[in-house]
């Protein structure tokens, strides 16, 4: 059985007020989807095991941007993980051109 809207909300928002526990409980729900998404865009698990470091960290200290009225926690953490992945490739490219 999935997460309510109702339940993401209150995830988010203790998450949002500095609740360690709610974050490890998005963490163990949503990390195993975001590592096999990461890793299909970067091709290495280190990167993409950083990368998905990077997103919680930024979840944490962005939790307020979430809505529930935009969609689901999964779909605002995978967007995020796609958006960075494609960033991080985009700057590798960058660098070999300039190598």
């Amino acid at each position: 059985m999935g997460v309510t809207r109702e339940q993401a909300r209150a995830e988010i928002a203790a998450v949002q007020s500095g609740d360690l526990e709610a974050l490890g409980q998005l963490y163990d729900r949503h990390a195993p989807a975001m590592l096999g998404l990461a890793f299909r865009l970067l091709g290495s698990r280190v990167d993409a095991e950083d990368l998905v470091h990077d997103v919680f960290v930024e979840a944490w200290r962005k939790a307020a941007g979430f809505s529930a009225e935009r969609g689901s926690v999964r779909a605002w953490l995978m967007v995020r993980v796609r958006s960075r992945a494609i960033d991080r490739m985009r700057s590798a490219k960058v660098v070999r051109r300039h190598a």
